[in-house]
């Protein structure tokens, strides 16, 4: 059975709807769709990207294998590449890092 479906308009700047279309796209929506999203108190999660599934993949092929030190060292450079695509994307030069790292980590440069 099919329900009658209503319009709700809503009047945004040039700005906020630029930012709502951003977002949206972002989490693999439709502007419409996120915003009956956010109306009905859910909280659109952010689309994963293919680098996230290689990832997952690789970490899921190294589960299954028994653990020997060959193992550990691909899994050592799993969580390096998880780090430089996942978590610091265009955050290539070690000053940049090194700062990200120190904000994320909640420390002040004078602690």
């Amino acid at each position: 059975m099919s329900e009658n479906k209503k319009i709700i308009n809503i009047r945004v700047t040039a700005t906020e709807k630029r930012k709502l279309e951003s977002m949206a796209a972002y989490c693999g929506l439709s502007l419409s769709a996120y915003l009956r999203k956010l109306g009905l108190g859910f909280a659109p999660r952010p689309a994963l990207g293919n680098d996230f599934y290689q990832c997952y993949y690789r970490l899921c092929d190294l589960c299954n294998r028994k653990l020997s030190p060959d193992v550990e060292a691909e899994l050592l450079s799993l969580i390096d590449d998880i780090r430089e695509e996942l978590m610091l994307p265009g955050k290539r030069n070690k000053k940049e890092v090194a700062a990200w790292l120190q904000q994320a980590s909640g420390q002040s440069k004078d602690s």
